[in-house]
């Protein structure tokens, strides 16, 4: 031996634990992060889902039917109060609603980040009639954000309103 005693640590043993570690914080923090788009896309699905069940709710208790509108273009949905008599106007349109404007009913614009993928009444169109007794004929939603999409079917039942998650939009 030559007398030197090693202290310390050498440049490359100080790279690669460096190297280590970051990796190890990049990956750590990658999983908790997660997609901030699927997060809000939870939330704004979440919200759809409980409105249309609360509105299923308060048909059944008021009577009251109402229709529930989406515009894919604006990316928004609004709901429109019906007159008693639904039987509309004789050419054939559908009856004249009142807006509503209470919360949690009122017209309601998605974020920019989560787009109207579809959204498919009964009759193909984006409309949907909840009756007075409450019941909601079939349909589906579709939210989109990113590559991440949540699909709402709406059927008659108790619970009208599932939301199924889906990874990678088409």
């Amino acid at each position: 031996m030559n007398g030197r005693r090693h202290r310390g640590f050498t440049l490359l043993e100080l790279v690669a634990t460096m190297a280590i570690i970051s990796l190890t914080i990049g990956l750590f923090t990658a999983t908790l992060v997660g997609d901030p788009n699927a997060a809000l896309l939870d939330d704004e699905s979440d919200r759809l889902a409980k409105t249309i069940r609360a509105m299923a709710d308060e048909t059944a208790v008021t009577a009251q039917a109402v229709r529930l509108e989406f515009d894919l273009e604006k990316g928004s949905y609004r709901w429109l109060q019906l007159p008693q008599n639904l039987g509309g106007s004789s050419d054939g349109k559908p009856p004249e609603g009142i807006l509503m404007r209470e919360r949690p009913f009122a017209p309601h614009t998605l974020p920019p980040q989560v787009k109207l993928g579809a959204a498919v009444g009964l009759d193909g169109s984006p409309v949907f009639l909840i009756l007075p007794t409450g019941v909601i004929p079939a349909g589906k939603v579709v939210l989109v954000a990113g590559d991440q999409q949540r699909v709402l079917t709406i059927a008659p039942g108790i619970d009208p309103v599932r939301i199924e998650s889906q990874g990678r939009a088409p």
